[in-house]
């Protein structure tokens, strides 16, 4: 492997969400584009975003982002971030293996998003 000149190729969607960091990028090939999972930070809080590419140079951030948020309740286990997104499919039905932090302390989760 090589380290590609234009590093770092993907810094963002530019928004406040996800200005101060991303990391842990799943990726999924589709037909006409690689959807990418990733952990962004705000400076405080790291949420679930989504952008898709077709060639690695341009990237088209879900309107919808952040897609997956930590929980509201200040007790559940994923409050005060959300990293690592792991996407599958499995008949016809995405599942995403995430983590989940509260305190110090990271735990992981399962979501679904059913068609």
């Amino acid at each position: 492997m090589t380290k590609d000149p234009a590093n770092p190729v993907f810094t963002g969607s530019g928004e406040q969400w996800d200005r101060r960091g991303v990391r842990e990028a799943e990726i999924l090939r589709g037909p006409s584009y690689y959807d990418i999972f990733y952990g962004g930070a705000d400076g405080k809080t790291w949420r679930i975003g989504h952008v898709r590419t077709r060639d690695f140079r341009t990237f088209e951030p879900n309107p919808h982002n952040p897609i997956f948020t930590p929980a509201p309740d200040p007790d559940a286990w994923d409050c005060d971030g959300l990293l690592t997104p792991q996407v599958f499919p499995i008949n016809g039905t995405y599942y995403m293996l995430y983590a989940g932090m509260k305190g110090r302390e990271w735990q992981s989760g399962l979501a679904v998003a059913r068609p």
